[in-house]
């Protein structure tokens, strides 16, 4: 079973998981080369915290996939919106 106490792995996955959102918070727009790097880094990282954890107990059920998931599309969804026009 997962350890949520500091220092347990589960604790540790939910502290690299708000690093990993605090990182990637803000996705660069109208600098094509910046958007780029940021993906291709994003996706480095989010590959590198479900490699970290596979294995862990309390990753049986894709935990760790489905977090890195919701935050990568509350991402693209920013993104999307800091790209659309306001309208008049």
């Amino acid at each position: 079973m997962g350890n949520m106490e500091k220092g347990g792995e589960e604790f540790a996955f939910w502290a690299d998981l708000f690093q990993f959102r605090k990182k990637f918070y803000e996705p660069p727009v109208d600098n094509k080369e910046a958007e780029e790097k940021f993906w291709e880094e994003l996706i480095r990282n989010s590959d590198e915290i479900c490699t970290k954890y596979m294995n862990a107990d309390f990753n049986k059920h894709g935990l760790v996939k489905k977090q890195i998931i919701d935050i990568v599309e509350d991402l693209e969804a920013k993104f999307k919106e800091a790209r659309t026009p306001i309208a008049a």
